[in-house]
């Protein structure tokens, strides 16, 4: 208080004193003014202890007193001020919720994390102020993001989300098809799941355009199931299972092959009616496209605030959420929720046969290792992803012409021979010299020969491309290096060093070859 409000009453005291000779006054004037000093320095000196912030000090008791932070406090809690009795209730509240919610956490994980409220992809995430968190993807979705930097805890909360909607859901209403871009690391413990169709990582290069383009197919393939049955969306018919992609970095995904975009859009524009759904993980929404990232309606957000990529997903992010197992929820009514979820949770799995075989054929590779053909009349497989099926290919498919598989050495070539070479309806060279090629093929133009022929040459042969012009059709195996996968007119991204003997490409479809 300054001390020139102090002035007037003790001049009015003194004045009052010289007039009236009652000296008393002036002395009571003066007494008063000092009073009303000391009391304002001793506020003023309160106020500013009181208005420290001591929320987020630590609590600790040594040699039998209690500590907020650095400051001490009296022995006798008779002379502890309001504020510090504040503090440490809401310290040893907190404690309390801590272990009540570590109870929980710890029977909700006894029971694989199933969800009690009912749904059609019904899961548990955590506690919320002591209470349950829990979505159904179907309508709070239907595709949910996680955002977080790395070590935030993303790939956690995605393992506790799987493992909760396993537990959840019923069997068979549920196929999983797992896209790990961690290199497989976040998500093998799933995929021995029954309900798991495939798990793919980015090591597998080049099965990268195959796996989207089963994506494309599983989209149009529900699309014709439900115009089939005349129905507009999946609720209105049974039998159809809700078909779940579980990726682990979504911006790795959508780099990985020029068909992830549009496979991804499609997926979450018409997945709602269609029972398909995306989760993803990403450390950053750069890359991902506005038309993506708006049909991603439930939305978490880990370790950290203030940062202008969350604040795109969640306009009114407020206060920390920087810990470990903790984070933020918005689902599409825009209910935001804080919550702390099961780090290092875990699903007990009872393995049991694959709930879809048929399926998981196709997508865990569609193509055998091997080919061994029912009838001499067959001399491939073929895969076709965008039909979800493989279908062998005979020899009436060639159309009379002759066939030629080029391939680099081990790539499969003497095996096809050998397997064909007993049939008398077909002339079969395992890398002949030109001569020799050149007097068969003249032998079969001239009426000389009505048996089929099939070559095989090395990928390093030097052939006339005369010669080489006269076969239509043309089978591509393993090349020696990427230089001659190119030369052949194959992609660069099909391009495989370690692909399995009798694996090529036959007019644009992925083949393995009888042998």
């Amino acid at each position: 208080m300054r001390l020139l409000t102090l002035l007037p009453p003790l001049v009015i005291g003194i004045i009052f004193a010289a007039v009236t000779g009652m000296w008393q006054f002036a002395i009571f004037a003066l007494v008063s003014a000092l009073s009303v000093w000391v009391g304002g320095l001793v506020a003023k000196r309160g106020k500013s202890k009181t208005d420290d912030d001591l929320s987020d000090e630590p609590i600790s008791v040594r040699d039998g007193r209690v500590f907020i932070g650095d400051l001490r406090l009296p022995k006798s809690a008779l002379f502890w001020r309001a504020e510090w009795h504040d503090v440490l209730f809401d310290h040893f509240a907190g404690e309390a919720a801590k272990r009540e919610s570590r109870h929980r956490a710890e029977a909700r994980a006894l029971a694989g994390f199933k969800a009690d409220k009912p749904g059609r992809l019904p899961f548990w995430v955590g506690l919320s102020n002591g209470a349950d968190l829990e979505f159904d993807l179907a309508s709070h979705g239907p595709h949910a993001i996680i955002v977080g930097a790395t070590g935030a805890g993303k790939s956690e909360l995605l393992k506790l989300v799987c493992s909760s909607m396993l537990s959840s859901v019923a069997d068979r209403s549920i196929a999983l098809v797992l896209a790990d871009f961690k290199g497989g690391a976040s998500l093998r413990a799933f995929s021995n799941e029954a309900a798991t169709l495939i798990l793919h990582t980015d090591l597998e290069e080049s099965a990268h355009e195959r796996f989207w383009l089963l994506v494309h197919a599983e989209l149009r393939q529900r699309e014709k199931f439900l115009a089939e049955h005349k129905v507009s969306t999946i609720d209105e018919i049974a039998g159809l299972p809700r078909w779940v992609l579980v990726a682990d970095e979504l911006a790795a995904m959508i780099s990985s092959h020029p068909f992830a975009v549009s496979a991804l859009e499609a997926l979450t524009a018409r997945g709602r009616s269609l029972g398909m759904h995306l989760i993803a993980t990403t450390q950053s929404l750069s890359g991902i496209p506005r038309a993506l990232l708006a049909n991603l309606n439930l939305r978490f957000v880990l370790g950290g605030k203030d940062n202008p990529e969350y604040l795109m997903l969640l306009p009114n992010l407020k206060g920390a959420i920087g810990a470990e197992g903790r984070a933020l929820a918005i689902d599409s009514n825009q209910t935001v929720s804080s919550f702390d979820f099961e780090v290092g949770a875990s699903r007990k799995v009872d393995l049991q046969p694959s709930w879809w075989p048929d399926q998981k054929l196709i997508w865990s590779g569609g193509l055998p290792s091997r080919f061994i053909a029912d009838n001499s009349n067959e001399w491939a497989i073929a895969d076709y992803p965008l039909e979800q099926r493989t279908a062998t290919i005979s020899l009436d498919a060639l159309g009379g012409k002759p066939l030629l598989v080029i391939g680099a050495h081990a790539s499969g070539k003497t095996s096809f021979i050998s397997a064909l070479g007993s049939s008398p309806q077909l002339v079969c060279l395992d890398e002949p010299n030109v001569p020799d090629l050149e007097a068969t093929i003249s032998a079969a133009q001239t009426g000389g020969s009505d048996k089929l022929l099939i070559v095989a040459l090395s990928s390093n042969a030097t052939v006339p491309m005369q010669i080489l012009r006269k076969f239509e059709n043309v089978v591509h195996l393993r090349q020696a290096n990427l230089e001659q996968h190119l030369a052949a007119g194959l992609p660069k991204l099909a391009y495989n060093p370690k692909l399995s003997p009798g694996r090529g490409w036959f007019r644009g479809d992925s083949v393995q070859l009888v042998g």
